[in-house]
Order: structure tokens, then C-alpha cells, then sequence
């Protein structure tokens, strides 16, 4: 299948794609672990730094997915991850097919959800896809910062 980005290489090499198959476990550590570090450099608007990370994470997120049983959390981060990978692509001016990633996140979560509740779902990566950036700006790094509260409390 094509990646939806310009290049239409993926993020996730092969050998990282199989061992994510083979092991769900493994594969959840990796998004973790990759979703935290394009965290951080979306924090410090490094976002092309950001877009590998969140690239492979994401991709792993698709994985995830398509196992037999789907955790919501695996759900909800790869909806958020979606979301970010768009954020920097378009703060970057990154070549991404946004149509193509938004028909793709869709794809994967109809199985999963109704088409109205999918549709729900999408509102927000539809608007930081296609809504203009001045628009969107404050409320993803308002939304970035409450997740990061959220992971990190204060006590």
C-alpha cells in the first residue's frame, strides 16, 4: 500500500514492521516510545524532528489495529497521533498527502466504530488537516500541553 507522504517511502523499515506484527507487546512499547519523543520535539517546535517519530509511531499504530483484539487506548493514540503527524507535516511544510492519511485513518477505524461515531471521530484531524494554521495553532499546543499535564502531574 502507499504511504501517504510525498516520498512514498515508509517510516517504519521492514524489519521494525514485521517485529511489530509478530509481537502486539513490543509494538505498543515502540509507539510509546516513538510518540514521546516526536512529543518532545513538537514541544520545542522542532517539527521536522518530529515527523520520523511520529511517522513510525503512527505506522506502528496501524499495526495495532489490525490485530484481532484493539485496545481503545491503541484507538485513541493513533487518532492523536494522526493528528500530530499532520500538525508538523504542515508546520514544516513536509510533503504529505493529507487526503490520502485522513482516507486512511478512516479506513482504519471503521471496523472498529459506526460510520457516524468514525465521522465524529475525524472532526478534529479534518480541521487541523484542511483548516487554515492560524486557526488551529492554539488549540493543538493547548491540546499538546493538557496531554503533557495529563502524563506528567505535578504530584
Amino acid at each position: 500500500m502507499p504511504t501517504p507522504h510525498s516520498h512514498k517511502k515508509p517510516f517504519l523499515c521492514a524489519r521494525h514492521k514485521t517485529l511489530a506484527q509478530q509481537n502486539p507487546a513490543r509494538c505498543r512499547a515502540l509507539v510509546k516510545r516513538l510518540h514521546s519523543e516526536g512529543r518532545q520535539a513538537l514541544h520545542t517546535a522542532q517539527y521536522r524532528k518530529a515527523i520520523p517519530y511520529l511517522g513510525a509511531a503512527f505506522e506502528s499504530a496501524e499495526i495495532l489495529l489490525q490485530q484481532e483484539t484493539v485496545a481503545h487506548s491503541d484507538i485513541d493514540r493513533y487518532l492523536k497521533l494522526s493528528l500530530e503527524l499532520i500538525y508538523a507535516c504542515r508546520k514544516s511544510d513536509y510533503p504529505i498527502h493529507t487526503p490520502e492519511l485522513v482516507e486512511l485513518v478512516k479506513r482504519q477505524l471503521e471496523p472498529h466504530y459506526s460510520l457516524r461515531h468514525t465521522q465524529k471521530l475525524l472532526t478534529p484531524l479534518l480541521d487541523v488537516a484542511f483548516t487554515p494554521m492560524a486557526a488551529v495553532d492554539e488549540w493543538v499546543q493547548t491540546m499538546l500541553a493538557l496531554d503533557e499535564r495529563q502524563q506528567h502531574p505535578l504530584h
